[in-house]
């Protein structure tokens, strides 16, 4: 067993460790898209989703936490990435006369996005002991949507 203080601290870095992987995902956003392009970013971006859903949602079936603070310091490290590459990718893809509705719309899609998992992680939904690491480990479905539709 684990005790209830092992378990605070174990959240408390799981909770801080996704914000260290943004830091270093968004000081990486300019060598990224100078390297890769802003379309080849975004694509090669998805590389650390899917790491980090396979760590988070294998993380309970092999009883470890440690796998949830490393798949959240990826995810973590995609996001900050995503947070630079998909503005600019939308702003360079978008007619002059909308580009600034364009590059705004990344926003507005992240902040329904945080929404929509906030309803999902509700203990009358997925919150739950059996399902949090399907809730973990369903990030995998927007990047495998990408990789499908971004090269077209």
């Amino acid at each position: 067993d684990i005790s209830q203080e092992t378990v605070t601290a174990v959240w408390a870095m799981a909770v801080a460790i996704y914000c260290v992987g943004g830091m270093i995902g968004g000081a990486l956003v300019g060598f990224v898209a100078n390297t890769l392009g802003r379309k080849g970013g975004l694509l090669w971006n998805n590389i650390f989703v899917f790491v980090a859903a396979i760590l988070q949602g294998v993380s309970k079936s092999v009883s470890s936490y440690e796998l949830i603070v490393v798949g959240r310091f990826i995810i973590g490290i995609n996001c900050g990435l995503n947070a630079g590459l998909a503005p600019m990718y939308l702003t360079e893809i978008s007619p002059v006369n909308l580009r600034g509705a364009v590059g705004s719309t990344y926003q507005l899609v992240l902040t329904i996005s945080i929404l929509i998992s906030q309803i999902l992680g509700l203990s009358s939904v997925m919150g739950t002991i059996h399902f949090w690491p399907v809730l973990l480990a369903v990030t995998i479905i927007p990047a495998l949507f990408m990789v499908v539709v971004l090269p077209i």
